[in-house]
């Protein structure tokens, strides 16, 4: 049960929340939506972050998922993954072989094609940066599988032919420079199974690390929570699903059996015990909805936040983020006022302080009206964000305030509902 505790702030009256501490993935609201997915979503600072869709489409955002933009005139390929080494300068790696990597300088706002890459590599599925000048890339799915790594920024690109020992790369880690896992199915005879390889020389050469059991499947993504526990989706056509777990920092994988339908793809942990897997229904009128596991991937349960989640996230402040239909933020139990559990009304916001925009997001407990408003210091309103019926789960709204009206300072958000009324102070600073 929470507590309700009074305060006063000038003339308004305001209503504050304590109670026990709990997190939860949360849509934002301004992110763009896909009825299949976006597939890849990167922060390079904790207010920038970009995704994009695979039909062509990057987005990007510049005060923490508050809001996005559509940028225009990205050259069309067919976007897989993407990454940044600064807010200025990125990469986007598509599965098609004319252009297999686009980079930016300026943001996202003009593109080109990274020349020597084209016709030499047929796609990259999967990206990861090891510091400002290091990054890696694996792909594709489809195959021929293939290794690149830049040490110089990108102005040179290594490549690794890998068709000797894999059919298709998707994914990789890197602990250092020259230690990192790189994921998908082989071997090359054909039979399709889920592979892991590794290497400990910056690439120069690599270790069959597992290879599965079982034919016509492939690890999809990896994730590692710390530097000896490790997880990879396998994704696979029927309802016998999988994942593999490493207890040794990718040295030997356990194949471990989990009872969903999923077609598996994005999996992310959030510590060595908690953690998701997102992807396809592959059962009709199953949407794809994710699993969550708090036991170290031993079971596993349906937790419906997200729809075909293929991609997870850090920021560089530990905010974490999830590509599906749209992008989710996972509230951290630093985030939410008091000592609250989201089976209760709570209201908490993106960021704070804040500049251009901040995201308002509450957890309605109960069907109906909805009432949420910015007070100033004074108990004036400043904006009218929510005033609707609402049903039961998350919500969230979106202040921007006009930087001509409305200057730096102390604000109110106020969100009255039938529960009660709940207040976060903001702190506006341009």
């Amino acid at each position: 049960m929470s507590l309700k505790t009074t305060l006063s702030y000038g003339s308004a009256l305001f209503l504050s929340l304590v109670g026990p501490t709990h997190a939860d993935w949360v849509p934002l609201a301004g992110a763009p939506f896909q009825p299949g997915r976006l597939e890849d979503v990167f922060f390079v600072t904790d207010d920038v972050g970009w995704t994009i869709y695979f039909g062509g489409h990057f987005y990007r955002t510049e005060n923490g998922g508050a809001t996005w933009e559509d940028v225009p005139n990205v050259p069309f390929a067919l976007y897989r993954t993407l990454c940044a080494v600064s807010p200025s300068h990125g990469w986007i790696g598509t599965l098609s072989a004319g252009t297999p990597l686009l980079e930016t300088t300026d943001g996202g706002d003009t593109w080109s094609s990274v020349s020597a890459l084209e016709g030499v590599v047929p796609g990259l599925c999967g990206m990861w940066v090891v510091d400002e000048q290091t990054v890696y890339a694996v792909g594709k799915v489809s195959g021929p599988a293939t290794i690149v790594k830049t040490t110089n920024a990108g102005a040179d690109w290594i490549v690794t032919d890998f068709a000797d020992r894999a059919l298709g790369l998707i994914d990789c880690v890197f602990f250092s420079p020259d230690s990192g896992i790189a994921v998908g199915y082989g071997p090359p005879d054909g039979t399709r199974r889920a592979a892991v390889y590794g290497t400990n020389d910056g690439g120069q050469t690599w270790e069959t690390r597992h290879v599965g059991s079982r034919i016509d499947e492939w690890c999809w993504k990896v994730s590692f929570p710390s530097r000896q526990i490790g997880y990879a989706s396998i994704e696979r056509f029927d309802n016998e699903q999988w994942i593999l777990k490493t207890t040794d920092g990718g040295q030997t994988w356990t194949e471990i059996h989990i009872g969903t339908t999923l077609e598996q793809q994005g999996i992310g942990f959030l510590d060595d015990l908690t953690g998701w897997v997102g992807g396809r229904g592959s059962l009709e009128g199953d949407p794809g909805y994710t699993q969550r596991t708090t036991d170290g991937g031993t079971t596993w349960e349906e937790d419906p936040w997200g729809v075909n989640v293929n991609a997870f996230c850090r920021s560089p402040g530990g905010d974490a983020y999830a590509a599906g239909q749209t992008i989710y933020r996972y509230l951290n139990p630093t985030d939410v006022p008091g000592d609250t559990d989201l089976t209760e009304t709570v209201l908490y916001t993106s960021r704070n302080p804040f500049g251009d925009a901040v995201a308002l997001r509450y957890h309605r407990a109960t069907n109906g009206p909805s009432r949420l408003v910015v007070l100033s210091a004074a108990g004036e309103q400043v904006a009218l964000l929510v005033n609707r019926f609402e049903s039961v789960g998350p919500h969230e709204a979106v202040w921007t305030p006009d930087p001509s009206s409305v200057p730096s300072g102390i604000y109110f958000a106020v969100l009255e509902v039938s529960e009660g009324t709940y207040v976060r102070k903001l702190h506006l600073l341009r």
